[in-house]
């Protein structure tokens, strides 16, 4: 039984691999073709040529398992959704399992579950704690199982695999029959789901992609989602150097952020830009403070290219770009005014007073039309925009500006964050900035 820690696999995989991957790769192949010696290939490619060794692991621990050839069929059957049965010329299952093994690397060349792995990658869990976990999520989805799964027996073949084999393959393979027969997966379930493949050292792909979520209506002013950074102060940073020019236009730039939602619910990202953006544009800030804040939160100071001279323009540009991706993603979403919060608008004012010097002198006024530096333009917005949003470009500016915070600078702007109810990973993401806070604790 595995009590130690596990393989690190998000650091060797960005997607579904092992057995659970292969079954992937075969439910997709609509209308290709299918047989044993596709399979076969398809197996050996993943093998060497992608390198996942997870595949021999996996198919080796089946073979020695206790588990009885129907069950091993189910399993097959049900996580390729039935479009090819090895056991259909006759062969036993674990005489096909064999010939697929003979395709993948040597036994001796694996790295058993429970071997060396990153310190934090470990499981508080044993192995049995981790495979009564996933036995509670079947539980609880085995009710939507058995109205989509045509199989009776796919449930139990999933517990048996669970329970005599591993807690990581069995969470794997009840995902695959999760994805191959489309069941709707309540947004609480994958939540839980997720925090199983982070105890796993899964990829969050593993669990998201090509899952039937049930995602709660978008609301983007909800901080709770686990999202690390985000909005307006995220696509800054996307344009703080000129690599973006490498990668596409200005609006593909954008493009990127609105569709980097995979895992959250869709749209998502595309719903906080576009509130953040139409805060900063329908605010009654001057045209020139507007843009400051933009070009100082991207770092863009003394570059100010055409597009984003004009910031009230470029804001629109940004905000009907969402409005597409939103279409897309969620055509009946309806955005609607942000109530604006005058808590914490104090702490945000002095936080800003307190910075204003030092970003003022890396971002100064240009010409004889400035009406102040980058200091000036946030203390104006946190007078007319809401304080959250200023905050978050405050944060970004002091990166963009390479300005190092004290440590006790960071715990304020953490009390700030927490009492908003963001999440601690957006918080974390935030370090960068601290390079000295030790020199004050």
């Amino acid at each position: 039984m595995t009590t130690g820690p596990r393989e690190a696999h998000y650091m060797d995989y960005t997607e579904d691999f092992g057995f659970s991957g292969l079954t992937g790769k075969v439910c997709v192949r609509t209308g290709l073709r299918i047989d044993t010696p596709t399979i076969l290939a398809v197996a050996a490619e993943q093998a060497a040529e992608q390198e996942d060794r997870m595949l021999g692991t996996d198919v080796r621990s089946l073979l020695g398992s206790s588990l009885s050839d129907q069950v091993l069929t189910h399993l097959w059957l049900a996580a390729t959704r039935g479009c090819f049965d090895p056991t259909g010329n006759g062969e036993r299952i674990r005489d096909w399992l064999r010939r697929v093994a003979d395709v993948c690397p040597p036994g001796e060349e694996e790295i058993p579950a429970g071997t060396s792995a990153p310190d934090e990658t470990r499981s508080p869990q044993s192995e049995q704690q981790l495979r009564g976990l996933v036995l509670e999520e079947i539980d609880h989805l085995t009710p939507r199982l058995q109205r989509s799964v045509p199989a009776s027996d796919t449930v139990s073949a999933l517990r048996d695999l669970v329970a005599n084999v591993d807690a990581d393959l069995g969470l794997r393979m009840f995902l695959r029959v999760l994805k191959a027969y489309s069941v709707p997966v309540p947004a609480a379930r994958y939540e839980r789901l997720l925090e199983l493949a982070d105890q796993l050292a899964h990829p969050s792909s593993v669990i998201h992609e090509g899952l039937n979520v049930q995602w709660p209506p978008l609301d983007p002013h909800d901080r709770t989602r686990p999202l690390g950074r985000f909005g307006l102060p995220t696509l800054a940073a996307m344009f703080a150097s000129d690599h973006w020019r490498y990668e596409g236009t200005r609006l593909e730039t954008v493009q990127r952020l609105l569709h980097a939602d995979a895992g959250l619910v869709p749209g998502i990202q595309a719903a906080i830009l576009m509130d953040d953006a139409q805060r900063l544009a329908d605010s009654a800030l001057e045209e020139s403070v507007v843009t400051d804040l933009w070009l100082a939160a991207s770092g863009r100071w003394y570059v100010r290219d055409e597009f984003d001279s004009d910031g009230r323009h470029w804001l629109r540009e940004i905000t009907e770009a969402c409005r597409m991706r939103l279409r897309d993603a969620d055509p009946a979403y309806a955005p609607y005014p942000t109530p604006f919060r005058d808590d914490e608008k104090s702490a945000v004012l002095r936080e800003i007073r307190q910075c204003r010097e030092v970003l003022d002198t890396r971002f100064p006024p240009v010409g004889p039309g400035g009406t102040g530096g980058a200091g000036h333009a946030l203390e104006r917005a946190a007078g007319s925009v809401s304080p959250d949003l200023v905050f978050r470009l405050l944060l970004e500016t002091l990166k963009a500006a390479d300005v190092v915070v004290t440590g006790e600078q960071y715990t304020r702007y953490a009390d700030v964050l927490r009492r908003w109810g963001y999440p601690q990973d957006y918080i974390l993401d935030h370090e960068r900035l601290l390079a000295g806070r030790g020199d004050s604790n």
